[in-house]
């Protein structure tokens, strides 16, 4: 799968965890406080609880997808990955983006695709058939 270099180091949760943006829900903040306490299994139940709740915000479904990573449950988190980015397609993009602290939504994008082993179709005028 391809992936995607971004200068520093990469971040355990999209929206940082000292960051100015406030959690939207009591599980996302519980799901935070719990991965910066180095409990990742105890931030899927909550992680779980907000993308259930919310399921057309992308970023429950992504935080899902790094704790499930961090847990070692590489199958389940591609399938958060991969339902991150269904929801990317749903959400209001613009209030998305002003909560992203410094990640384009393009950005987020590209990151899901690489995670989840999603694989992006070509334009059909870009398709050659040779027989």
């Amino acid at each position: 799968p391809a992936t995607v270099e971004r200068a520093g180091p990469e971040p355990t949760s999209v929206a940082g965890d000292s960051g100015p943006a406030e959690p939207r829900s009591d599980d996302e903040r519980a799901g935070r406080q719990l991965m910066a306490q180095g409990s990742p299994a105890g931030a899927i139940v909550a992680f779980r609880q907000w993308a259930y709740q919310c399921p057309d915000d992308p970023i429950a479904h992504l935080q899902l997808g790094v704790a499930l990573d961090q847990e070692g449950e590489g199958t389940k988190a591609r399938r958060a990955y991969r339902a991150s980015l269904a929801a990317l397609d749903r959400c209001d993009l613009d209030e998305l983006a002003a909560g992203l602290e410094g990640y384009g939504v393009a950005e987020l994008r590209t990151l899901l695709v690489a995670r989840s082993g999603a694989a992006i179709a070509a334009p059909t005028a870009d398709v050659v058939v040779v027989r």
